[in-house]
């Protein structure tokens, strides 16, 4: 990213700016006092939070910050503490009198698997059941309930023994009826594929299309026996019996199983010696027998009335509860809608009869030091205020968020120098966004990190403490300190750019995007067209693209005809756009053809936009325009030609007549006998100079001619080194007069050239002419003569090669344009029509013209059409 203009004017901008230090300043108050309302935060929380139970059965219980209480037993936190040791009493006892036996378990314990699995709705038919040892039952469940698969072949009246997956041994259940009192009833063989016996589809019935009828189901994998030593399937004499109890079996395994777990975490949590919290709860088992489970030595041979005596004197608080006189008697806060509550939510309302007693008690001298016995040494313990501490955090958060607000306001604006208020930029709002909130993120994270060690992970807070000792607090408010200031500095940051409408502009997703336009810019050449091309193209590939994965989708999940039915539409809709762009092609190029046509002259020509389609058709319209305007500009050069050409010969013919009577008068004053050395200097003025005034007209003339195509050209063989050397002839005297010596090899192959012998005349006479005019005096003329092909022609050329007078600080190509001198001074005679007239009289006759100048070395050269004869 290049360097970017980092301020921004304040228009009517009238916040007085602060300075830099005082920024800085009110900054660091803010953090502060944001990490103060954070330490008295934490402490709130500290002082109100009580952790409770174990690892397994942890929970946390939280005071209330404004609450009056003065007494431990009173507060909400006791009362939390001892509804959860309630709950869990009253749960764990209905386990105990399903596990033990005098108060230890027993693992040959008798289970009715039928009443235990109906225990609740007391449903299950007594006639038919199992009774399994307890422990049995656990080593099944931890071992896994598993099936095998049975297969029988389906006859008139009766089943074969034939397993055709596992070799089960099918006659062990062959005495396995319906509840008809039959076998395989005769309408098995009529009836659909699945038909049920009296029990729900027990068999699974299939036909190998030869007539044979085979059926399928699950068999128990018989680990462990009942009592008696019997499996289930001799218990019961058909299959439905069988079925519904591997279903009471099932049930009773997973529900003995995770009843032990339970037993297993609650039972040691509240043994005697391990809590505070004093139970007995009395029940009646199966043979109407009073048993009490408790952790009170002996409370089993205590009367009620001294039960009830002995929970009132011990405990700091108690409850007992009667479900036959629909009592709590406490002195806590509960009520019997509360004992309901707890029996419903466990769903054991069956093993609390008429004839049960709970009472639940708390060890008022907190003997053991369990969570009871934390939490009012916590509760008595506190070193500051709840309250007060909840209130400061608030007050100090308050603050914090005013300078916040308030630097909010102020970050950026700056005064010049000149007193001008501005916005100004620094190097870390040059950020790109998404890095920016990458590391607002982190920080809050770290943030959050040190509030959560403080809040919840006491085990992780009480390691750290221990090794930092009385430097925790300093340390973490430290780190808390710096990241807080790391995150405001990232807030204001994000202010700023909103100030100055960089925030979505500096992001790495604003800036990949204009990398991308600017790519599809510079691809279409910054066309308009071009860029709505390449992205019609994009939407095109996306489209199919999607298609496709909708098409596989379907065929995924054997929708195979619709996802058939989108790759032939997509099929035809990608035809017909290919369809369409062959046509667009076909009309691009006749649009080619048609400038072609205009280029090589037809300007009349014109497209037919009218069966044409997006871009071609304006294409085809400006193809149009340009023949237009290039026809109009060909009038109008035609014109202008023709009118220049008249001018010229009008002007010319006009001057001509009294130009040869001046000729003619001159002439008759040039034989007079005149003395006069004055008169004849003055005679001789006149002559040089209406002679000149002569040629400039003729040349006039033939340019005129040349210009307007009015030259007539006689071809025919003429002998080019006897033209030349006759025209030498003729400068000889001019030669000698400026001291040129002719150099002239004349020798070639071809001699004989296609010209026109008058026109060849005037060229080699314009040429020997410019060389009179302009060559250096006392110099060489080299004339040679040679012969060429080229592209298959023979072409017969003379050179002519002098030195300029003058340095030569112009374009080989300026000299031959009309009225253009080597001669800038234009001190010498010359009309600057010369080389011109030379030049197209060559081309004219099929030649070709060239002047090369190297320093003052002036070269011309002409080639004509060599004979063929």
């Amino acid at each position: 990213m290049g360097k970017k203009d980092n301020t921004k004017k304040a228009v009517l901008h009238r916040r007085k700016p602060i300075s830099k230090f005082k920024k800085v300043v009110i900054f660091l108050i803010a953090q502060l006092l944001l990490a103060f309302s954070v330490l008295l935060m934490l402490i709130t929380q500290n002082q109100t939070t009580y952790q409770a139970g174990d690892s397994y059965y942890g929970f946390t219980v939280h005071e209330d910050i404004f609450a009056s209480d003065e007494v431990f037993e009173d507060s909400n936190v006791f009362d939390n503490l001892f509804n959860k040791s309630m709950d869990d009493v009253i749960y764990l006892s209905v386990i105990k009198h399903q596990f033990e036996e005098k108060g230890l378990f027993s693992g040959k314990k008798q289970v009715d698997i039928t009443n235990y699995a109906h225990r609740r709705d007391m449903a299950g038919n007594n006639d038919i059941t199992a009774v399994f040892y307890l422990e049995d039952l656990l080593k099944w469940a931890n071992a896994g309930v598993d099936y095998e698969d049975a297969y029988v072949s389906i006859y008139n009246y009766g089943v074969s023994a034939e397993n055709l997956d596992m070799n089960v041994q099918i006659p062990e259940y062959a005495h396995l009826k319906d509840k008809m009192g039959n076998y395989i009833p005769d309408t098995w063989m009529l009836q659909p594929v699945n038909y049920a016996l009296e029990s729900d589809k027990i068999f699974d019935v299939t036909e190998d299309g030869m007539g044979n009828y085979y059926g399928h189901t699950n068999i128990l994998k018989n680990k462990y026996r009942t009592i008696d030593g019997k499996n289930i399937d001799q218990l019961v004499n058909n299959w439905a019996d069988y079925y519904t109890l591997i279903d009471d079996l099932n049930k009773t395994i997973n529900n003995v199983y995770t009843n032990y777990i339970q037993y297993q975490w609650l039972g040691p949590l509240y043994f005697e010696g391990n809590t505070n919290v004093l139970y007995c709860v009395r029940m009646t088992d199966s043979d109407g027998k009073k048993v009490y489970h408790t952790n009170i030595e002996d409370a089993d041979k205590l009367k009620e009335r001294d039960l009830d005596k002995y929970f009132e004197d011990n405990s700091s608080k108690y409850m007992y509860y009667s479900p036959n006189d629909l009592i709590v008697q406490t002195n806590t806060g509960i009520r019997n809608e509360d004992i309901r509550a707890i029996l419903i939510s466990h769903d054991i309302e069956y093993a609390y009869p008429d004839d049960s007693k709970i009472w639940i008690g708390i060890d008022k001298n907190y003997s053991v030091e369990d969570e009871y016995f934390a939490a009012r040494k916590k509760f008595n313990s506190k070193a500051l205020p709840t309250a007060a501490c909840a209130i400061g955090s608030i007050v100090c958060l308050a603050f914090f968020a005013g300078l916040m607000i308030y630097l909010a306001v102020k970050t950026g604006w700056v005064k010049t120098e000149e007193g001008e208020t501005v916005l100004e930029l620094n190097g870390a709002d040059d950020i790109p966004l998404e890095i920016f909130l990458g590391i607002c993120a982190l920080l809050s994270f770290l943030l959050y990190l040190i509030a959560a060690a403080f809040t919840y992970d006491f085990n992780y807070i009480e390691t750290i403490m221990n090794s930092l000792g009385a430097y925790t607090l300093p340390v973490f408010g430290v780190c808390f300190f710096v990241l807080a200031c790391m995150l405001g500095v990232v807030f204001l940051s994000l202010i700023r750019r909103c100030k100055a409408g960089t925030l979505l502009s500096n992001s790495l997703v604003a800036i990949l995007g204009k990398k991308v336009v600017g790519g599809f810019e510079k691809a279409s050449g910054h066309h308009p067209g071009s860029l709505m091309i390449i992205l019609s193209y994009i939407l095109f590939l996306i489209v199919n693209f999607v298609a496709v994965v909708f098409a596989a989708l379907f065929m995924d999940y054997s929708e195979e005809i619709v996802g058939f039915l989108i790759i032939v539409l997509m099929t035809v809709i990608d035809i017909a756009i290919g369809l369409f762009h062959v046509k667009c092609r076909k009309e691009r190029f006749e649009i080619i053809a048609g400038i072609d046509r205009i280029r090589n002259g037809e300007t009349n020509f014109k497209i037919n936009p009218s069966y044409m389609h997006g871009t071609n058709v304006a294409l085809a319209e400006a193809a149009n325009h340009i023949g237009d305007g290039i026809h109009a500009a060909v009038e109008t050069s035609m014109k202008d030609e023709k009118m220049k050409a008249d001018l010229i010969t009008n002007v010319s013919h006009d001057i001509k007549t009294p130009l040869t009577s001046i000729i003619n008068y001159v002439d008759l004053l040039k034989r007079e006998n005149i003395q006069d050395e004055k008169v004849k200097g003055y005679i001789k003025v006149l002559d040089e100079k209406s002679q000149r005034l002569k040629h400039l007209t003729v040349d006039l003339v033939e340019a005129s001619k040349i210009s307007s195509g009015n030259v007539v050209y006689e071809m025919k063989n003429i002998n080019f080194p006897e033209l030349i050397n006759q025209a030498v002839a003729e400068f000889s005297d001019k030669f000698e007069e400026k001291g040129l010596n002719v150099v002239a090899e004349l020798d070639c192959d071809n001699p004989i050239v296609v010209a026109d012998s008058r026109h060849m005349w005037r060229i080699i006479e314009n040429l020997l002419n410019n060389v009179c005019k302009y060559a250096m005096p006392q110099t060489r003329i080299y004339i040679n003569l040679k012969t060429e092909e080229i592209a298959k022609v023979l072409y017969t050329w003379v050179s002519i090669k002098n030195i300029s007078a003058q340095a030569l600080n112009i374009n080989a190509n300026e000299l031959t344009e009309r009225f253009i001198r080597g001669d800038v001074s234009r001190s010498s005679e010359g009309s600057g029509l010369g080389l011109s007239i030379a030049k197209s009289l060559t081309e004219g006759q099929n030649g070709k013209f060239n002047i090369y100048l190297d320093g003052d070395l002036f070269k011309v050269t002409v080639a004509m059409p060599a004979s063929k004869e």
